[in-house]
């Protein structure tokens, strides 16, 4: 017998660009797909995303610093979830994002050999996505 349980699309909100990764249908892989420019557009672009993914659940990791206290961008973050929340039928998630940036960043130098494609920081805002949702993932088993 087979369980059902969806994909689950992770946010890297950011105010240039918007980091997006994936997981797989059983929620076990964590995939990066795309960074989205951060634009008026955004929000089309994510609940379009989620749709043509089936995707069940959305997170999205909520900038803090590292003594837990709001960054600069926090307040952004929490707008862009309430119009998420408005345009979805989902549950739309927050997690704590503070590590992400450096996790992502040490999978890149690991896995990444031209420095070329290390400099691009549309790679480095997917990895944030990537593992923001690997994390979440974890925590659910």
């Amino acid at each position: 017998m087979s369980i059902l349980k969806g994909r689950v699309l992770s946010i890297d909100y950011g105010i240039k660009r918007v980091g997006i990764a994936l997981s797989d249908p059983l929620q076990i892989i964590a995939s990066p797909l795309v960074t989205l420019q951060n634009s008026p557009n955004l929000l089309a672009e994510v609940v379009k995303l989620a749709e043509s993914n089936e995707v069940v659940e959305i997170i999205i990791g909520l900038p803090l610093k590292e003594d837990g206290t709001p960054s600069e961008i926090h307040h952004l973050v929490l707008d862009f979830i309430g119009l998420l929340k408005e345009k979805v039928r989902i549950p739309v998630i927050t997690v704590d994002e503070r590590y992400s940036s450096s996790v992502a960043w040490s999978k890149i130098i690991n896995s990444v050999t031209r420095k070329s494609k290390r400099r691009d920081k549309s790679l480095m805002d997917m990895m944030s996505a990537q593992s923001i949702l690997e994390d979440y993932l974890s925590q659910k088993k």
